[in-house]
C-alpha cells in the first residue's frame, strides 16, 4: 500500500502558521495588562508552569509588585515570598530585582521601546536573562519583531522534519523572521499556537491524532506507518 504524506519543504514555516492559526485562531498571549507584568512574567516562567507563574503574579498584583520600580527597591525576602508559587523563588527574586533595578537605570521599558539595538544590549546584559527571555520581552513586552524559540519550538519542527535547531536557535530565530514580512501580533500570537500544539498534540509522548499538521509531520507518519 502506498501512503501519501504532505511534505513540508524546509523553511514552510509561514504554512506551519496557516495551519496553527486556522485551528486555534488569535490567542491573545500574553496575558497581562502592563509591558511591567510582561517582564516579570518571563522571568517567573523559566523552568515552572504558567499556572504558577500565575499564582506568582497574582501575589505580586494583590502586594503592588507588579511594577518594575516597585520590586526595584523591594527585599529579597518580601519578594521571595510573594513569588513563592513560581518555584526556585530566591533565585528569580535576586533577578528580578537585578533585572528591575536595570532597566529603571535605562528608564523603564517605555523608553526602551523606541530602540531596538539599545533595548537588546541592555537587556542582554542583566544576569538571568538568557534568549528565550530576552526574545520574550523584547516581543510582548516592548512589540520589536522576534521569534520566540523554546522547548515547544524546537520540539514541534524537529517534528516536522524541519531540522533540528537545539543548538543554533538564533538560525532559527533568523529563518522565521526572513521568510516573510510577519506583523508583531503574528509573531506573538505564532509563539502561543506552537505552545497550545505542544500541551494538546506535540508533548513528550505526541498524541498525533487529531493534531493539525499530523498529515506533514514526519514524526507522525514513521509513528503510524513505521
Amino acid at each position: 500500500m502506498t501512503i501519501f504524506v504532505m511534505r513540508l519543504a524546509p523553511g514552510s514555516f509561514a504554512e506551519v502558521y496557516r495551519r496553527l492559526l486556522h485551528a486555534y485562531g488569535d490567542l491573545h498571549w500574553w496575558p497581562a495588562e502592563t509591558p511591567d507584568q510582561v517582564a516579570i512574567g518571563a522571568i517567573l516562567t523559566q523552568n515552572t508552569s504558567w499556572k504558577n507563574v500565575e499564582r506568582a503574579m497574582q501575589n505580586l498584583i494583590s502586594a503592588g509588585l507588579d511594577r518594575l520600580d516597585a520590586i526595584a527597591v523591594t527585599g529579597a525576602e518580601e519578594l521571595s515570598a510573594l513569588i513563592r508559587p513560581s518555584g526556585f523563588y530566591r533565585q528569580k527574586s535576586a533577578r528580578l530585582i537585578s533585572f528591575s533595578k536595570a532597566v529603571c537605570s535605562a528608564g523603564g521599558l517605555m523608553a526602551l521601546s523606541g530602540d531596538e539595538e539599545r533595548a537588546e544590549r541592555v537587556l542582554s546584559s542583566i544576569s538571568g536573562v538568557g534568549r528565550e527571555t530576552l526574545t520574550s520581552i523584547m516581543l510582548y513586552a516592548l512589540n520589536f519583531r522576534r521569534f520566540v524559540v523554546d522547548k515547544y519550538t524546537l520540539r514541534v519542527f524537529s517534528r516536522l522534519g524541519l531540522g533540528d535547531f537545539s543548538r543554533n536557535t538564533r538560525a532559527l530565530e533568523d529563518m522565521v523572521l526572513g521568510e516573510r514580512e510577519w506583523t508583531v501580533d503574528e509573531l506573538k500570537n505564532y509563539h502561543a499556537c506552537i505552545v497550545e500544539l505542544a500541551k494538546e498534540h506535540c508533548r513528550k509522548e505526541p498524541v498525533c491524532t487529531g493534531c493539525p499538521l499530523s498529515d506533514a509531520c514526519s514524526y507522525a507518519m514513521e509513528r503510524m506507518f513505521p
